[in-house]
């Protein structure tokens, strides 16, 4: 199962152009499931993919965003979950793995220096405990299912300067390690060399040690010498 992340700077119009060329990426990446963050209610990945969920309308966006849109691909047999703590910057989906326990998929976007809602390292780590006390409800008892949370976690690990606070990694670190997650992605993207601030995160149970799952990253289109995002995507094969 390939699972990826990408921010797509909905702040920004969707153009034709950016649409294609967005598209053309992910079919290059030809992930199984896809967790975008800062999307739009219209883009669409059909018909190779389906809606799984996608968070619910949020009042610091424009009606036609959304922080968060779960896509997985046409022949996966997927279910949506409803979030209650936080449905504007979360969203989950079941999917199953014949054979295998069943993935549950969580996306989200965590606050940002100079988010509004939620301002400044205090404002981030109160998000992070509100989502956090969702996560285990998600995945369910007895814990049968691989839990994966992934999207713009607007945090480095470790932390860098500029990108989350000191505070926010601790929190971050020590979320991870209560909920029985790793983190597959600290340090810099390959690419750029800047640190990444989008994760993805699997339940320890999940992996198959000694080897873990390959991660990667591919380049930012650019139209008209300008790129599409200012987020570079992630993915993991999992095992």
């Amino acid at each position: 199962m390939k699972i990826a992340t990408w921010n797509l700077e909905s702040a920004h119009r969707l153009t034709p152009s950016r649409k294609t060329a967005f598209l053309d990426a992910m079919r290059k990446v030809d992930a199984d499931v896809w967790v975008l963050t800062e999307t739009w209610l219209d883009f669409s990945m059909k018909p190779d993919h389906q809606l799984v969920a996608q968070s619910r309308w949020a009042d610091d966006l424009r009606p036609d965003q959304c922080w968060v849109a779960i896509w997985a691909r046409e022949s996966l047999q997927t279910k949506p979950l409803d979030i209650e703590s936080q449905p504007d910057r979360m969203a989950c989906g079941r999917i199953a793995q014949p054979g295998q326990s069943d993935l549950v998929v969580v996306g989200t976007v965590l606050p940002w220096p100079n988010d509004k809602q939620w301002p400044g390292a205090t404002g981030f780590c109160e998000a992070l405990d509100l989502q956090a006390g969702e996560w285990k409800q998600l995945r369910g008892t007895p814990e049968t299912c691989t839990l994966v949370v992934a999207g713009d976690f607007n945090q480095s690990l470790p932390h860098e300067r500029y990108y989350g606070s000191t505070e926010g990694t601790t929190a971050l670190v020590d979320t991870l390690a209560t909920q029985g997650l790793f983190c597959l992605t600290p340090g810099n993207d390959p690419l750029t060399d800047t640190p990444r601030i989008d994760h993805i995160c699997i339940s320890r149970s999940g992996l198959r040690p000694p080897f873990l799952p390959r991660v990667g990253a591919w380049e930012v289109p650019c139209v008209g010498e300008k790129p599409i995002t200012d987020h570079a995507g992630v993915s993991a094969d999992l095992p």
